[in-house]
């Protein structure tokens, strides 16, 4: 009888990669009009699929592919298929690799004014829309304000003698 195979390999983040490349070989013998052989990459973390490369039927050997993913896909997800009419064809997937460089771990310093908004870097101008802006203030009286410091990277963030400057 035919037969419909399908592989489907969930969504990788690739947030902390860079130079992705996916490859795979097939094989595929046997295969006539009826039959196909293809697959689809996605560049999301969704479900849905629609958008098929056809392969080469009938390669006698193996044959490799390979896809660079683009720099600025979050995700990949792959789904690989074969049709066939369940005659004497037959059809392979061998070597599936995902590989790239992994991204450098760095440190991402955030400082968030008194109503928890992001200070834009290099921002000395207080304003009320991002907790910078006191309003009046007198003299005579103490006030504290608390400025929050995050850091949103992948390595250790180390301050080493802060100083404050700008309208104190």
């Amino acid at each position: 009888g035919a037969f419909y195979h399908t592989i489907r390999l969930s969504a990788v983040d690739l947030s902390s990669y860079s130079d992705v490349v996916l490859t795979f070989k097939y094989y595929t013998i046997g295969y006539d009009a009826s039959d196909y052989i293809r697959y689809e990459v996605r560049y999301d973390n969704g479900s849905t699929w629609g958008s098929y490369t056809y392969l080469v039927k009938n390669t006698g050997a193996w044959t490799p592919v390979t896809i660079n993913v683009p720099a600025t896909a979050d995700y990949v997800r792959v789904s690989l298929e074969a049709n066939q009419d369940g005659g004497s064809d037959y059809a392979a997937w061998d070597s599936i690799t995902l590989s790239g460089t992994v991204a450098a771990a760095s440190a991402e310093i955030a400082i968030l004014g008194t109503n928890l908004v992001e200070i834009t870097d290099g921002d000395d101008t207080p304003a009320i829309s991002d907790g910078t802006d006191f309003g009046s203030i007198s003299t005579a009286v103490a006030v504290t304000n608390t400025f929050t410091i995050t850091n949103s990277g992948s390595a250790n963030l180390t301050l080493s003698n802060p100083t404050i400057t700008g309208h104190v």
